[in-house]
């Protein structure tokens, strides 16, 4: 299995170790590579104490590189049990950006297959709009050659900017 599955139970109590008595049954589930649950949690804190004022936009940019071999078995990029670069790569950054300034009402994207073949997209560009106003963007794609280059997510603010990732 490509993503193996966690021990929930230790990453919670971790998580309260370092955050104290914080309400944690909201926090989006998170993989070594993705978006790292401290700095998420730190972000969510700052957000809520005003930190970056009226939030402005948001990014997901995702830029790694899976070639061709990953996809040469039965389910990677299938629709049917996988997906693509936003379903398989990049959900974790799009739970983590709707926790911290949700809910997104809206979603506008174009997909493609720029270096791999598979059934589903290699390559995403799309714009949100989040309930709050706020507008976001994603750039996700596995055809970055030759190696994986960033997995980020920001915040704009009228106070202010953040980078994670």
């Amino acid at each position: 299995m490509d993503k193996p599955i966690v021990d929930l139970a230790r990453i919670v109590e971790d998580c309260e170790l370092a955050i104290g008595e914080v309400l944690i049954k909201h926090m989006p589930i998170v993989e070594s590579g993705d978006v790292d649950p401290m700095q998420a949690f730190a972000l969510e804190r700052a957000i809520e104490g005003n930190r970056f004022g009226k939030i402005i936009t948001a990014t997901i940019r995702l830029r790694w590189c899976r070639f061709q071999d990953y996809y040469e078995d039965d389910w990677h990029g299938t629709w049917a049990q996988d997906g693509g670069v936003i379903n398989q790569q990049a959900i974790h950054h799009v739970d983590a950006i709707n926790w911290l300034l949700g809910p997104i009402e809206s979603v506008n994207a174009t997909i493609s297959n720029r270096l791999n073949h598979l059934e589903a997209e290699d390559t995403l560009v799309g714009m949100m709009k989040f309930n709050n106003g706020a507008l976001g963007t994603i750039e996700a794609t596995t055809a970055a050659r030759p190696e994986d280059f960033e997995a980020s997510l920001s915040v704009v603010g009228e106070k202010g900017m953040v980078l994670i990732g």
